[in-house]
């Protein structure tokens, strides 16, 4: 993932620089959470079956799991930001910025309303993961109908999303800001 090397003098910090480092890039350090996250809540049991895990454990187990979820999203939300904007600077035409422009909008919007969603769907939070606790959560059907229109696997979405898709094609090869030799 991201450690930590000495960068050169004068060498600017960008990725794939010496200098680089996973907290430079907010995507790689949500990502590493996330993975920190679900690989610890592995020592309180989760990943065995759910009746052999003690209750105990297994709060804690899905405390972490939850919260590396969020984590999770942030993620995602941002590696795909990162891609559109090189797609961005790729881009020669008007209505290929906007529809990137667009897409990268819609994607953050999802991304954004499922990770928003963890953290209000239960009252008290804690609700989320210790089914025990005194409180109310929203219906389970709701994060996951919200899980899937941000996977843009649902037919409704699907629907809407394909003339999209269909209307951004791959730029040419000489429309693209690309020295000569690169191009083949």
């Amino acid at each position: 993932m991201g450690t930590c090397l000495p960068g050169r003098p004068g060498r600017p910090r960008r990725p794939g620089h010496p200098g680089w480092t996973t907290a430079d890039d907010p995507s790689q350090f949500c990502l590493f959470v996330f993975a920190a996250l679900s690989v610890a809540s592995t020592r309180f049991g989760i990943g065995q079956h759910i009746n052999t895990i003690p209750f105990e454990r297994r709060v804690d187990g899905l405390k972490l799991l939850y919260i590396g979820r969020f984590f999770g999203l942030i993620a995602l939300a941002v590696s795909k930001t990162s891609f559109a904007i090189t797609l961005l600077n790729l881009a020669m035409m008007r209505w290929q910025k906007i529809s990137i422009w667009f897409i990268m909008v819609t994607i953050n919007l999802t991304l954004g309303l499922t990770a928003f969603t963890l953290l209000v769907q239960c009252n008290p939070i804690e609700k989320a993961w210790d089914l025990a606790a005194p409180g109310t959560c929203w219906p389970s059907n709701v994060q996951i109908t919200i899980g899937i229109a941000a996977s843009g696997k649902s037919p409704r979405v699907s629907l809407a999303a394909q003339p999209a898709d269909g209307a951004q094609p791959t730029p040419r090869e000489w429309t693209l800001r690309l020295p000569c030799f690169r191009r083949s």
